[in-house]
């Protein structure tokens, strides 16, 4: 069977001297079906135990019952982000104004980070290691929600981005799009 081309994830635009790069959330679809079933038996549980402690029927000690609360609930919460960003979160770079800015979008949420072009030095592609979730690293690289393939030097931190490319995407996006964008700027 003949391989199809891969034309990358990321979807360019250009306006004028703008450049808009959108990049979608990587989708792991056996964590995203695990993560939906297991909200769905989290809900049952959430449900009981506010019941439980509305009604004051709990024997055990509602002090305890209310500490599992709050842990139950900011780990369903967490999932629901997880679920959430698979399917609508994306990671836009926009070079415009003299400035590279990373943002992470999900709905109506934003984390947007600014970056003056002065200072971007020694952009480069990293082939991603194949990490799990115990890997001694970022968790949140094995959710999809950090790390990337493009970094970058700002002053005596690394960053980095394009969570969702692969190697030799990153290597064009640095090539011919990236560093051109960038040394548009003056470097003075």
């Amino acid at each position: 069977m003949k391989e199809q081309i891969n034309n990358g994830n990321a979807r360019i635009n250009s306006f004028g001297s703008n450049l808009e790069i959108e990049i979608p959330a990587k989708k792991n679809v056996f964590l995203l079906f695990f993560m939906i079933a297991w909200l769905g038996g989290w809900a049952f549980g959430e449900a009981f135990a506010v019941r439980e402690l509305l009604t004051g029927n709990f024997s055990g000690g509602s002090a305890f019952l209310l500490f599992w609360l709050a842990g139950w609930t900011i780990g369903g919460g967490f999932a629901i982000f997880i679920v959430t960003w698979m399917i609508f979160g994306k990671e836009v770079i926009c070079i415009n104004n003299g400035f590279l800015t990373i943002e992470k979008r999900v709905l109506l949420f934003n984390k947007r980070k600014e970056y003056e072009l002065l200072h971007v030095k020694s952009m480069r592609a990293i082939e991603k290691e194949n990490m799990g979730i115990f890997a001694k690293r970022n968790t949140m690289e094995f959710y999809g929600m950090s790390g990337g393939t493009i970094l970058f030097d700002y002053g005596m931190k690394t960053i980095s981005f394009g969570i969702n490319i692969d190697f030799a995407e990153a290597k064009y996006l640095i090539a011919d799009i990236l560093e051109p964008a960038i040394s548009g700027y003056s470097r003075s």
